[in-house]
């Protein structure tokens, strides 16, 4: 610089700092300036409203799982999509009951975010899932179903009529035949063993069966199908009965004594207890709500659903066309021939041998588990596997065999699943693919499945996070990152630095960048603060200081680590301790990040404030803390109290508004000049016009230039005071409409 440019600068420095000085003086021991600003139109409606770009919101994320011992999820939140532009804010751990408790601190602008639940399959496959939550009343709730749903026995819709409603006709005798007219609801309320005749034309007719009744012989001339209800305290006996004209629904028990057949179109529905020698499902459907036994053999060429509990002494056949969705359990003490369509969701033990035969297809869901294996020490299910077999796209289903295992070449496998041959698969005549595991799964238990497998996952430090989640899979201490704003985005700060006075408002006495690294371990607590600033400008004439106080006591403290090329180092003004924190304070680590700002600007003033100068390039100072003991991240919320020390004296402090001083203010200086701070009340900082001294911005701050008022700069920022925070809750972006332009810094 020329010598005549350094003299003009020197006498612009003096002028304007003796205006500074006058102002501050005038105003130091008076009342409010009821004025306000000169020329301002910014105004506040209330005392409340604390000028907020960010706020702290409460996180509750639960996840539903059907798990004895369920696999805790790391859950991330982003600002956004993290598909498209969404940048990562912070990373936890649920609990031991798959909960999830947090604070974050998002802009106030930001209404939802996106979360993400993860967990680990086999230790190699983190399996995902995204939601978009809104964020209500600074909150953020919600609930995620099972990532890898299992089997669970399902609720059953009773819908038993009883023995006092409906009926048109009641027997209440003991009589060796009766008759049941078309249209008719006939309830058995004695005890019956003999002969039932029945007209329906339209099946609207009824038998409801309320006490221990035996049909020997059921006959009809018509052709609609007669409707049987058992109720709960009703027990129904058949001979061996086929199912022409009949649909049986059970709340009771039923009983044959020979082979049921149910024929094409029709169905029964079990939500009590059937006891039946021999099953034969022609073309009709058989849906189990509740137990049912069979003690001999079952061929299945119509529709089958279990939901509860299947239980067969014989042999289970599933026919060419027919389709067998089991939801819960089923054991077969026989064979097991699979020859049309099987959704298996639940658990399926035979004790026998299995085949899953040539163009049978066979799904196997997460969670769900086909086990070929007897209980006998010297017989051994074995499995034979000819058709298609369907795994599941993202979590773990298992076919379990402790015999012997044949693969056939017409096999076909397709998706994610565990083939468990307890001493290996002993043929196959087929490469398995990628996707097919052998005994890497682990089936927890539910309602309907016993667990299996190896829950173990690899944790190689032990901290309970499994090392393919872990940040750092070798630090017992260490096991997420977290960062603030978010991993891609640096906020800033601007200061007024001329508080008690309220100064120009244009918020650009010092502007500072920053980014904080937060990591926390398994239990959600913060090990190390990494923060790093970046000094950007300077528009004040007196040299300043830049803080952060960490509300953590010194004590706590291990480590405190500094990197930077240009910073100065020196203590100055402040007293600093070897471990590098200010001494003096008790209940806050203060960091003296910047000791002086003119210093660190190469001995300048006004710097990177005036579009007609060129521009200073600055370099970034990283601050590192690590603490002694952990602490709750619910404590801990960014930025902390960052503050400037006004021109030199330690005691001229200038905070965030109602961010309290630290131990070494001078308390005295409240409540003067401009101030209205009510030290009882935890209120600081604020002026009698309700103006604060800081800002914070979640982005990069594109700050007004020398002696222009922010509102001057940012047209949508009067409407946000005066609205206290409820309109243009992104004043600060660049929007058509938003900016004078002409009043904003540029960077040349």
């Amino acid at each position: 610089m020329g010598n005549l440019f350094t003299l003009k600068k020197f006498i612009f420095i003096f002028v304007l700092s003796g205006i500074a000085l006058l102002f501050y003086a005038c105003n130091k021991n008076e009342g409010p300036n009821s004025s306000g600003l000169p020329g301002s139109t910014v105004v506040t409606n209330t005392d409340t409203f604390i000028f907020e770009t960010m706020q702290t919101v409460d996180v509750s994320v639960q996840i539903q799982s059907s798990e004895l011992t369920p696999t805790p999820r790391v859950i991330k939140i982003y600002d956004n999509n993290p598909g498209t532009t969404g940048q990562l804010i912070s990373t936890g751990f649920t609990d031991a009951t798959l909960n999830y408790v947090s604070k974050v601190r998002i802009p106030t602008a930001l209404d939802s975010v996106w979360i993400e639940n993860q967990t680990v399959k086999n230790n190699v496959d983190i399996i995902k899932e995204f939601k978009k939550v809104a964020v209500v009343a600074k909150k953020i709730n919600y609930t995620f179903s099972t990532l890898v749903p299992g089997g669970t026995r399902k609720a059953a819709q009773y819908n038993d009529p009883g023995c006092t409603n409906g009926c048109t006709k009641s027997i209440t005798t003991s009589v060796p035949s009766f008759q049941i007219l078309n249209g008719e609801q006939v309830c058995l309320k004695a005890n019956f063993n003999g002969t039932i005749n029945y007209t329906s034309t339209k099946g609207t007719t009824k038998l409801v069966i309320c006490g221990n009744d035996t049909i020997n012989s059921l006959q009809s001339t018509s052709t609609g199908a007669l409707n049987i209800i058992i109720t709960q305290s009703g027990r129904l006996t058949f001979r061996t009965f086929t199912m022409s004209k009949v649909n049986i629904t059970n709340y009771g028990t039923l009983v044959t004594t020979g082979a049921l057949t149910i024929s094409k179109g029709l169905t029964i529905a079990n939500y009590g207890t059937s006891n039946l020698t021999s099953l034969i499902n022609t073309e009709g459907t058989f849906n189990n709500y509740g137990i049912c036994n069979i003690y001999k053999s079952f061929m299945n060429d119509g529709t089958l659903l279990n939901q509860n509990l299947f239980q067969l002494n014989g042999t289970f056949t599933n026919s060419p066309f027919a389709t067998f969705n089991n939801e819960c359990k089923m054991d077969v003490l026989g064979s097991f021939q699979q020859n049309g369509t099987m959704n298996n969701k639940g658990y399926i033990l035979v004790y026998g041998d299995a085949q899953l035969n040539s163009n049978s297809t066979t799904t196997i869901y997460p969670q769900s588990n086909f086990e070929i294996s007897n209980p006998a020490p010297s017989t051994k299910g074995e499995l034979a596997i000819y058709g298609n077999v369907t795994g599941a796209t993202q979590g773990c289903g298992k076919i379990s065999v402790n015999g012997n295992t044949s693969i056939y070449a017409s096999a076909k496998f397709t998706n994610q699943l565990d083939l468990c041959d307890a001493d290996g698969i002993e043929h196959s005549e087929i490469t398995l693919p990628a996707t097919v595991t052998q005994c890497k799964c682990f089936i927890p238990q539910s309602v309907c499945t016993p667990s299996s497998g190896n829950n173990t996952l690899l944790d190689s430090d032990g901290d309970g996070v499994p090392d393919i989640l872990d940040a750092f899979p070798n630090d017992p201490m260490r096991a997420f990152t977290s960062y603030y704003p978010n991993i891609g985005t640096y906020g800033s700060l601007g200061f007024v630095d001329v508080w008690p006075a309220l100064g120009d408002q244009a918020f650009n006495s010092l502007v500072v960048d920053f980014q904080y690294k937060i990591i926390t371990n398994a239990k959600n607590e913060v090990v190390d603060i990494y923060g790093t600033f970046l000094p950007r400008a300077e528009g004040a004439g007196l040299d300043n200081s830049f803080l952060v106080a960490i509300p953590v006591p010194p004590q706590n403290v291990e480590l405190i680590e500094r990197a930077s090329t240009t910073a100065s180092v020196s203590s100055g003004i402040f007293d600093i301790n070897q471990v590098g924190y200010e001494n003096g304070q008790l209940n806050n680590t203060v960091l003296v990040v910047v000791t002086s700002v003119y210093k660190y600007f190469d001995s300048q003033y006004y710097i990177n404030v005036y579009n007609s100068g060129a521009f200073y390039q600055t370099d970034p100072i990283i601050m590192h803390v690590q603490f002694k003991r952990p602490v709750a991240s619910t404590q801990l919320i960014p930025p902390y109290n960052p503050f400037i020390v006004a021109h030199q004296k330690r005691g001229v402090e200038i905070h965030m508004m109602n961010n309290p001083p630290t131990d070494l203010a001078t308390l005295s200086l409240f409540g003067t000049a401009d101030d209205h701070s009510d030290l009882t009340k935890g209120v600081y900082y604020r002026s009698y016009t309700n103006l604060p001294w800081v800002l914070e911005i979640p982005e990069k701050f594109d700050y007004p230039i020398a002696l222009k008022q922010l509102s001057s700069a940012y047209t949508k920022y009067g409407d946000w005071v005066s609205s206290n925070g409820t309109k243009y809750k992104d004043w600060y972006k660049n929007k058509a409409g938003y900016r004078n332009t002409a009043n904003i810094y540029t960077k040349k």
